[in-house]
């Protein structure tokens, strides 16, 4: 068999295995992001710094790698603010709705 047939071979074995590492990894960050949301005490105000300490022992922590742990709480936090940013909005334009009734 030449080394060509053998390259092609290997490709598909490879992209496969590459896309059940990018399968887990984007379960941990959702579960990640799930014990987050669960800690109930997280707002758009909070800090990593802060926050870590209270979730050292949850495995789905420990399951993260270190450098993307902050990051998924910098994007959940993102989130958040995004989230109240749209609720003020809203809630803006249902006062304005009821001043132009009056």
């Amino acid at each position: 068999m030449t080394d060509s047939r053998i390259h092609c071979g290997l490709l598909p074995l490879k992209k496969a295995a590459e896309e059940k590492a990018q399968a887990r990894r984007d379960a941990a960050s959702a579960s990640f992001k799930s014990m987050l949301k669960e800690q109930g005490d997280i707002t758009f105000n909070s800090r990593w710094s802060k926050v870590k300490e209270s979730l050292r022992d949850d495995l789905r922590y420990k399951s993260m790698k270190h450098e993307d742990r902050e990051f998924l709480f910098n994007e959940y936090i993102s989130e958040l603010k995004a989230a109240e940013h749209a609720a003020e909005r809203e809630t803006r334009a249902k006062r304005d709705e009821q001043e132009k009734l009056w």
